[in-house]
């Protein structure tokens, strides 16, 4: 059901396998809430701390499982549904050296409940940032409109510390517009000197739509990505230039 994974989506994420953390979320308010140095961008991509070159990482994320939320139903008026439990399908797109685990062995919460799940390994000495996709399915009761399951996805961003920040290639952060988008999307930014860039566009599932690579030239720089089959809808992009990575979220429109 769209509507129950709208409604769902700006609150989960997590991870898949049983492990020893323990749940201590800092509210009882539903949410995800990072641990220590983390932070939450654009409302929609989890940034865990960052971690420096051959270190040990063990970091928690803190859930609370909603006990219900009100969803719209066509034809007007919304309807309450009750959040019988989430679970974890997979993350995708992680980094070999890190593997990650909950407080129980279904990495399964039931509606209301409080859970954890936590990212650990030991870092490589090569700079990375890495955007993973979580998977969730939800499982909901609707009243007189019956039940619902429902899945979607979550993004979740690391960085090998050693990484060079853009600021350390003296790459101003790009701006990424219009926002909402039409028939192009436009990427400005500043380098000190010539480098490698890529910008890829992926819609919510976590696959690219779009993708276009170049070759940066000392000071000003504009990238003009076409827009090609991509339909109205919500869109995270990145782009890396010369080891370092810029995220965000970006709106598709049709019209003028």
């Amino acid at each position: 059901m769209k509507k129950l994974y709208t409604s769902l989506l700006a609150l989960f994420i997590t991870a898949a396998a049983y492990g020893q953390c323990t749940p201590n979320p800092p509210t009882t308010s539903p949410g995800i809430y990072p641990p220590p140095g983390g932070t939450i961008k654009q409302d929609s991509i989890y940034v865990l701390p960052s971690v420096n070159y051959n270190r040990a990482y063990n970091q928690t994320v803190q859930i609370v499982v909603p006990q219900d939320t009100t969803i719209p139903i066509p034809g007007g008026g919304s309807v309450t549904a009750d959040i019988d439990s989430m679970r974890v399908l997979g993350v995708s797109n992680m980094p070999s050296w890190l593997s990650y685990s909950c407080d129980n062995g279904n990495c399964s919460w039931a509606g209301g409940t409080a859970g954890c799940f936590s990212f650990t390994g030991t870092s490589p000495s090569t700079d990375a940032t890495t955007l993973m996709v979580g998977e969730i399915e939800a499982f909901a009761n609707l009243g007189q409109f019956g039940q619902a399951v429902d899945t979607f996805n979550v993004y979740i961003e690391l960085t090998v510390g050693g990484t060079v920040s853009l600021r350390e290639l003296a790459v101003n952060e790009p701006v990424v517009g219009p926002n909402p988008a039409n028939r192009e999307i436009n990427v400005r930014f500043n380098s000190a000197s010539a480098a490698n860039w890529k910008f890829e566009l992926m819609d919510l599932t976590g696959r690219i739509v779009g993708r276009k690579t170049g070759r940066s030239t000392s000071g000003a720089n504009h990238i003009k990505v076409e827009r090609e089959q991509w339909p109205a809808g919500v869109y995270l992009y990145r782009f890396s230039i010369d080891g370092a990575m810029h995220t965000g979220r970006i709106v598709v429109t049709d019209g003028l």
